[in-house]
């Protein structure tokens, strides 16, 4: 009976293990991928606490790797998920155009700019439960490993499913919520530099998230138009987020072009209905039987509302 009893104990112990691991399932490698990790999320119910983060605008502005290179950010707070590095922090890049989403993606960096070694960075919620991390990475064969709450065997990936080379998703659900993800390269043996990039990535959490406004600006920094075409049309682009009704003024300054002569003088303010990410205005223009050197007059942007920030450029020159 004794050892019946021991037995039955393990068995138990074993059932118990078994249970906590499927309590993490894992999602690779493509937007098939993304999509099932996006509907269990939704059958979680934290699909209306749903964090999308591409690294766009808002608080990622300071991080532009850009000539003269600016200093390193160690750390982003958005949307309630703050973004850390023990030591050197973060730059945002267009990637030479090779993004998962959007203009920017995001890599770790050391203190003096470069690819930090060992790349790697956390995710943290200090206010709320997270139940979900999902992102895009691509890297030189970089083998990444997620580390939940301290414990290195929670989340498991098969084979070489998190090794990343072109942009491949890689998600993970816990029903068993936790607070802090570091994503790290697992394969660096001493100065070597295995690096990953990240971009679109979606947070599922408990916590009733207030959607971003987002930032107003003009679409292109300068406008060429000839004289004799009647008007010019510009457009302002709503980026970072598209929650709620937001407005921005807008009005003509003139430059070696002048308001009366050259141009009619314009302003106004622009609406943007929720959810609506682009709105136009025009300026018309005015020709005479003068021939006259190239000529511009300024338009800028001013005064946003209903929570919207201005983005760049918020000045374009016709």
């Amino acid at each position: 009976m004794r050892w019946l009893f021991l037995l039955l104990a393990g068995l138990v112990l074993l059932s118990s293990a078994t249970a906590s691991a499927q309590s993490v399932t894992t999602y690779c490698c493509d937007a098939a991928a993304e999509a099932s990790y996006l509907a269990d999320l939704a059958a979680l119910g934290v699909q209306p606490s749903l964090i999308n983060e591409s690294f766009e605008a808002g608080p990622w502005i300071p991080t532009r790797f850009d000539f003269p290179l600016p200093a390193v950010t160690p750390s982003v707070t958005n949307f309630g998920i703050t973004w850390s590095r023990a030591s050197g922090g973060f730059y945002t890049s267009t990637g030479g155009g090779n993004v998962q989403d959007g203009t920017y993606l995001m890599y770790a960096a050391d203190s003096s700019g470069n690819h930090a070694v060992p790349d790697q960075y956390f995710l943290s919620s200090a206010a709320t439960d997270v139940y979900g991390v999902g992102g895009w990475f691509r890297g030189t064969s970089a083998k990444l490993a997620f580390i939940v709450d301290s414990d290195p065997n929670r989340v498991d990936f098969t084979g070489n499913e998190a090794t990343v080379v072109n942009w491949k998703f890689l998600g993970f659900i816990d029903t068993n919520p936790f607070q802090t993800v570091e994503i790290k390269t697992a394969d660096e043996m001493g100065n070597e530099a295995n690096t990953f990039f990240s971009d679109a990535f979606s947070i599922g959490t408990t916590a009733v998230v207030t959607l971003p406004a987002g930032d107003l600006e003009f679409d292109q920094a300068s406008y060429a138009i000839a004289e004799n075409t009647p008007t010019v049309t510009l457009t302002v682009n709503r980026v970072g987020g598209s929650s709620g009704a937001v407005s921005v003024d807008y009005a003509s300054v003139d430059g070696t072009a002048f308001a009366g002569s050259d141009y009619s003088a314009t302003s106004g303010a622009l609406d943007f209905a929720d959810g609506v990410t682009s709105q136009t205005f025009s300026v018309p223009i005015l020709d005479d039987t003068i021939f006259e050197n190239s000529e511009t007059f300024t338009v800028e942007l001013s005064a946003p509302g209903g929570g919207a920030g201005l983005g760049a450029p918020t000045t374009a020159t016709v």
